[in-house]
């Protein structure tokens, strides 16, 4: 029992009897080693644990103070509850020093908070004893944000480095109340007061609280150019993304001050007078100012504008073999005579380099040469160089959160230890838009140093696909409306679509159930099905009403690139019924159920960059329907739909679309599945307004062929772009006829019937907005003409 009482004691005696004797023999001197060299043991006290214990003998070659002397020196580590001794013994550097002197002893020190893990170091040295008495700094338990109305949480929570269970640093605290200051500053708050705090916990745990006082937000008073002769203060104004803050303005941020902003600005002014042609153009300085006494800046830009250039001539210059100039000299988007236009030299670069990379010349190197003439005249050349060859080393994705790295990378035709293939490259781009999952898709290269090697980087950020809605609105198609959907255009990250939608119009009702599978099986090949229940009334124009059950199964796979074949199958049944007494006689023959199967192919070229709203690029799509597998209507339907977008200048686009339908009747056509056009397939014309109809009672009887064409152009109104408005002019034509005379009191002449107008469009946060204002300028006088146009909300 007393051996057990005083064990500790007892133990500690035992081994400083053998280490005192070790040390009298020499035992442990290294062979060589001269007199003056010693070890020293170094003895650990006050971790919790072993506290009072012997826990490690740390032997290290350390030159004693005095050569002469064999002294043996004793450290003692307290104050340690977290980091281990051994941890300790390594970040002081000891073992580095060949004198323990009191020089030594403050480089140990400095050596211990260095490493961020302590908030004191104490070193007292007494004759042979060498005590260090530490205090640990706290661990961070939560990090939290107060008074942060303009900036979410989770952005500051990205943006700080130290993080929960790190170990607290005040320098770390002070980089991170920089970086949030920062933050702020390009948000355009100035007067931003950040106020770090600690909350003590037990175990030497703490809160960290940052206190936040915003202030007010600063904004852009005035912004003044100096130097300008030939561009106004109001035309640069606009060419900037800064902006001078109005009371009326409510959206958009150009009036906020933003630094960086300004670095932008520089490079817009300056692009936009190298596009017109002032290549002598220079920012000569661009100063911000702040009035102390309202808290906003005023933006001088000081500019030196030259003198503006015309092209004298304009070469190609290449020693690539098997180049055509022909070729070449087709793509270039300049000429002679014309100003030079620093956009059109890039555009004509990317041009030469897209049809090399076609032709298999995948690493040219074009490089323009500018040599200026008298009368502010200049020669263009193009210098084209076969390049290193270079290939793919890794494809990286960046920014995808939920949607998987197969979705993206099926589309890019582009694998690692390829030759690098531009063309390639921006086809991979173009699919990753169309996909319609992503807001942005940007893509950078980086060269491996010292290979022939590069890095691709997609970096991706991922736009809302899931969305539940209800919503209201109303459209001239099938007035005041509402409804509830969910969708889901991403589902599991797999890119594959779900949609559920209930509607509920003045003149529609309809429940429809959708799925695709864009890679079933994970082949290249789509497939999907639509269930789908509509409840129509054609009273308003065609006197009866129309239900429809049924289900439709669809499948599609790419045969070349851009370049798909679809097959479906479509089964339904269709009811005619409640016809008014006044309806036509021919509609009158229609009552009463049918049942349609519907087998279809078809094929569709598309090269659209974006799903949505496409800008450049064209689609065209073929199919041939065979209606009478089964069922009791018997007729060949083919539709051809094709769409090309294009740019005309920065900020406008035009589109050219045609639709062309015939039906070859094997038997009669019902109502039901002959063609009818709405009005916006051809604007200035109510809802089933053109083709043949009854005479006696007014009524469509709907067509069995029919064209349409619609050009418009979409440009900008002046307001910022992240609104979504914009303005569109067009010009549509089109006719809508039956294949065989119908009888002497329908109304059928084969006629073009067009129109030109007006509309805006608006993205509003509650659905698309479209208005239009169209004058029919060829009609008959039994066409239902629509001068005004206007749909707002979800449609179906």
């Amino acid at each position: 029992m007393l051996f057990l009482k005083y064990k500790e004691l007892i133990l500690f005696l035992i081994i400083y009897f053998f280490c005192n004797t070790a040390s009298s023999q020499n035992i442990d001197k290294y062979p060589g080693t001269p007199s003056s060299t010693y070890k020293s043991e170094y003895y650990f006290s006050g971790n919790k644990k072993f506290n009072n214990e012997i826990q490690k003998r740390e032997k290290l070659k350390i030159p004693n103070e005095n050569p002469e002397k064999k002294k043996q020196l004793t450290f003692i580590i307290s104050g340690n509850n977290r980091i281990d001794n051994a941890v300790i013994i390594r970040d002081s550097k000891i073992d580095t020093f060949d004198v323990i002197d009191q020089k030594a002893l403050s480089k140990i020190v400095k050596n211990l908070y260095s490493t961020g893990y302590f908030n004191d170091v104490k070193i007292f040295k007494d004759n042979n004893v060498i005590n260090i008495v530490i205090k640990e700094n706290p661990i961070i338990n939560e990090i939290a944000f107060e008074g942060n109305s303009e900036i979410k949480d989770i952005t500051l929570s990205d943006e700080v480095t130290l993080k929960p269970r790190n170990v607290y640093s005040p320098e770390q605290v002070k980089s991170d109340v920089l970086k949030i200051q920062n933050i702020y500053k390009r948000m355009g708050f100035f007067s931003t007061y950040i106020e770090p705090k600690i909350i003590r916990l037990d175990q030497n745990r703490i809160n960290l609280v940052f206190e936040i006082a915003e202030g007010l937000e600063a904004k852009i008073k005035k912004i003044n150019f100096i130097g300008n002769k030939i561009f106004s203060d109001s035309t640069l104004k606009d060419v900037i993304y800064s902006e001078e803050t109005r009371w009326y303005k409510f959206w958009g941020s150009g009036d906020k001050f933003d630094q960086d902003r300004l670095n932008y600005d520089k490079d817009l002014l300056k692009k936009y007078y190298f596009e017109n042609g002032y290549i002598d153009f220079k920012i000569l300085s661009s100063t911000s100012q702040l009035i102390s006494s309202t808290k906003n800046f005023v933006i001088n830009f000081k500019i030196s504008e030259g003198e503006r250039y015309k092209l004298s001539k304009v070469d190609i210059i290449t020693g690539v073999k098997d180049f055509k100039m022909d070729d070449l000299y087709s793509l270039l988007s300049v000429e002679t005579d014309d100003w030079f236009d620093s956009t059109e030299v890039d555009r004509s670069i990317e041009r030469i380099t897209e049809k090399a990379s076609e032709l298999g010349f995948a690493f040219v190197d074009i490089r323009p040469k500018v040599r200026k003439l008298k009368d502010n005249k200049i020669d263009l050349s193009f210098e084209i160089f076969e390049g290193q060859k270079i290939f793919v080393n890794r494809i990286n994705i960046f920014g995808n959160l939920k949607t998987s790295d197969k979705v993206i990378r099926r589309e890019i035709p582009v694998s690692e230890g390829d030759a690098f293939n531009l063309s390639k490259v921006k086809r991979s781009e173009r699919l990753l838009r169309t996909l319609g999952l992503f807001e942005k898709v940007n893509v950078t290269y980086n060269q491996v140093p010292n290979t022939n090697k590069t890095d691709i980087d997609f970096e991706i950020t991922e736009q809302s696909t899931g969305e539940f809605s209800v919503g209201a609105g109303f459209s001239s198609l099938d007035g005041a409306l509402g409804n509830i959907g969910i969708k889901e255009n991403n589902l599991f990250g797999e890119a594959k679509e779900l949609s559920l939608n209930l509607g509920l119009s003045t003149r529609r009702s309809s429940i429809d159930l959708s799925y695709t599978e864009p890679y079933f099986l994970d082949k290249d090949l789509a497939a999907g099905f639509d269930i789908f229940n509509v409840r129509r009334n054609n009273k308003a124009y065609s006197g009866y009403k129309h239900n429809i059950l049924g289900f439709k199964l669809r499948s599609g796979y790419e045969i070349l690139d851009d370049f798909r074949h679809f097959s479906s199958y479509e089964l339904r049944r269709d009811k005619i019924h409640d016809i008014d007494s006044t309806t036509s006689r021919y509609i009158k023959a229609q009552e009463g159920k049918s049942v349609t199967s519907v087998i279809g192919q078809g094929f569709q070229y598309d090269t659209l960059n974006d799903r949505l709203n496409p800008t450049d690029g064209y689609r065209i799509k073929l199919d041939f329907d065979y209606y009478g597998l089964g069922g009791n209507t018997k007729h060949l339907q083919t539709e051809l739909k094709a769409s090309k977008f294009y740019r005309l200048i920065d900020g406008v686009t035009a589109a050219n679309i045609l639709e062309i339908g015939y039906i070859l009747p094997l038997k009669d056509v019902k109502i039901n599945n002959r063609f009818f056009l709405n009005g916006d397939q051809l604007r200035g014309f109510k809802n089933s307004g053109i083709g043949p109809r009854d005479n006696a009672t007014g009524d469509a009887l709907g067509g069995e062929q029919y064209a349409v064409i619609r050009n418009e152009i979409n440009f900008p109104v002046g307001l910022p772009e992240e609104l979504g408005i914009n303005a569109i002019a067009f010009a549509d034509a089109g006719l809508l006829s039956k294949n065989v005379e119908m009888g002497s009191t329908i109304a059928d002449d084969y006629k073009i019937r067009a129109s030109a107008g007006l509309g805006v469009s608006w993205l509003s946060p509650f659905g698309p907005v479209k208005v239009y204002l169209s004058k029919p300028f060829m009609k008959e006088n039994y066409d239902k003409v629509e001068i005004f146009r206007f749909s707002f909300g979800t449609t179906y």
